[in-house]
């Protein structure tokens, strides 16, 4: 017959393993209400923004930005761009679609409180809204936080399984969208030859 003699300190596991698995289903909740709302403010601009979204992952694929379309992969490009700022050729996405590339939804938490009946603390606390507080608190204090460090945050705040979340994907899909824009078109920083060279051989 087994006995246990350490039952506070399982119970206490218990709890505290039951804690963690409620407070990592409330996050998935938020995050599903939230890409909800994400997807519902670009069908109001005829976007169907997951779609848009999809075509241009297939194509960092292809240009071997992305190696594939897992979480782990999207923290080695983060932090890749983290260090080398822009996309390096080729860049030979073209399909921008205008809403999806220039508007932003600023008021995803307040959807999700009033329409979905969230708790504005619980979504507070997710992993991204770390993030993006972090930035903003950054921003509050230097304007002129460089991209990198965005990068950088994202890289380094989020996990794997955070970036395999629907919400957390297209949201840094996006990110990386706009910044795909930027460097094929508003590049600061010339194109050495070999970067040249590169993008004419994928023509």
């Amino acid at each position: 017959m087994i006995h246990f003699k350490n039952t506070g300190f399982i119970f206490l596991f218990s709890a505290l393993f039951l804690a963690s698995c409620a407070n990592e289903s409330n996050t998935n909740k938020n995050y599903i209400y939230l890409e909800t709302c994400f997807e519902d403010y670009y069908l109001n601009y005829d976007s169907d923004v997951k779609y848009e979204l999809q075509l241009f992952e297939k194509q960092l694929i292809a240009e071997k930005h992305l190696k594939d379309s897992s979480g782990k992969a999207y923290k080695n490009l983060l932090k890749d761009l983290s260090r080398d700022v822009y996309f390096n050729p080729p860049l030979q996405f073209d399909a921008f679609n205008n809403a999806v590339l220039y508007r932003v939804p600023n008021n995803l938490m307040k959807c999700a409180t009033s329409i979905f009946g969230l708790d504005s603390s619980e979504i507070a606390n997710t992993p991204y809204f770390k993030v993006q507080d972090k930035i903003r608190r950054d921003l509050q204090e230097d304007d002129s936080i460089s991209i990198g460090n965005v990068f950088n945050y994202n890289a380094t705040y989020l996990s794997e399984d955070d970036f395999n979340t629907e919400f957390v994907r297209y949201s840094t899909l996006q990110l990386l969208y706009r910044w795909y824009f930027q460097s094929k078109y508003n590049r600061e920083i010339p194109l050495t030859e070999a970067e040249i060279k590169a993008t004419n051989e994928f023509n």
